[in-house]
């Protein structure tokens, strides 16, 4: 999808959504199609390079800083080569941005892989599971639940707004 202009199209779905898309890439643009349920935004519109197809509701509570982003002109960062072009200076996508790697106190060993890698991705600086998932790639509601499960164990607090950050115990 690089190099074109790129279209995000929510409720791609159906409707006038599907008639927008469909237009976009005839046209030769990038599509990023969007709908609550992804299979009947592959059914409607197929298959294409230039199209990548995502979960998205824009009415639920946690597509809320999404919506901001949006409508702010955010520019997408879909994978870490993306951020490096922006961000050279940031170094390579293994060792950066983990909170592992500020020597930060080690994790109970009873994790899970996915709440360690979770975990791994938060700091003492309040995160949004929005930003989580974006990070680790994982829809939000698996977020939402490893979330749970690490504020069980204690690994992680959430503060007001919905953000989580590690707890005292497991921070340096």
């Amino acid at each position: 999808m690089s190099g074109k202009e790129t279209w995000f199209i929510t409720g791609a779905g159906r409707g006038m959504g599907v008639d927008i898309a469909r237009a976009a890439l005839e046209a030769g643009h990038a599509v990023v199609a969007t709908g609550r349920h992804t299979e009947a935004v592959r059914n409607a519109l197929g298959d294409s390079d230039d199209l990548l197809v995502v979960e998205l509701d824009i009415t639920s509570p946690t597509s809320e800083g999404t919506n901001r982003l949006i409508r702010d002109g955010a520019t997408p960062l879909l994978e870490p080569g993306d951020l490096l072009r922006h961000f050279p200076e940031c170094g390579t996508p293994s060792t950066k941005g983990k909170a592992a790697s500020l020597n930060q106190p080690a994790l109970p060993e009873t994790l899970s892989p996915a709440e360690r890698e979770l975990a791994e991705l938060i700091g003492g600086e309040p995160l949004h599971p929005d930003q989580l998932a974006t990070q680790c790639g994982r829809p939000i509601g698996d977020v939402l639940g490893i979330l749970c499960g690490l504020e069980i164990a204690g690994v992680v607090e959430q503060g007001p707004g919905r953000v989580f950050k590690r707890a005292e115990r497991f921070s340096s």
